[in-house]
Parts: C-alpha cells; structure tokens; sequence
C-alpha cells in the first residue's frame, strides 16, 4: 500500500462511518481515530485507513461503508408494467 493509499480525507472518513464531517474531525481531535493534522496552508485532517477500518470491525459504524451496497434492483421490467401496477393500486 502507498503511502497516500494509508490516508483518508475527512470527507472520505465521514462516507466510510456514515457519520457528518463535523463528527470524524470530533474524532480525530479527540483522539478516537488515528490521524493527523498537517501544518501549513491546508491543514486538513487525514485519517489513517486502518483506524476506520478498525472502528467499522468493532460495529462502532453507524453504516456500512458505501462499497459493499449492492446496486439497486429494479422490481419492474419496464415503465408500462408500473403504470399498470399503480392502476391495481388505485382500485383497491
């Protein structure tokens, strides 16, 4: 693993936890997650990978990270089958 591929954003770290941005900087400033703060014009919070992944295995996540959703499935083959459902609906 690079050393770039080790680092998450905070925005990356708030899609991974389901949690605001405002909450992982809590974190890091708190010290739940590992991560720092580089000094200069950006400053901006990277979160060492490993530490959410290992806040996810504890189930400390409010959500499973984005990748493992499955896509959508459409229950319908096309629109006229909806349209007629809807119709059954109506009558009911």
């Amino acid at each position: 693993m690079t050393e770039l591929n080790r680092w998450l954003t905070v925005k990356q770290t708030a899609a991974q936890l389901g949690i605001c941005a405002y909450s992982v900087r809590n974190m890091c400033e708190r010290g739940v997650l590992q991560a720092y703060r580089p000094t200069g014009p950006t400053g901006h919070w990277r979160v060492l990978k490993a530490s959410v992944q290992e806040h996810i295995r504890k189930g400390l996540a409010h959500t499973a990270p984005a990748e493992v959703f499955e896509e959508p499935q459409d229950d319908f083959d096309d629109i006229d089958e909806t349209f007629a459902l809807i119709d059954e609906i109506k009558k009911l």
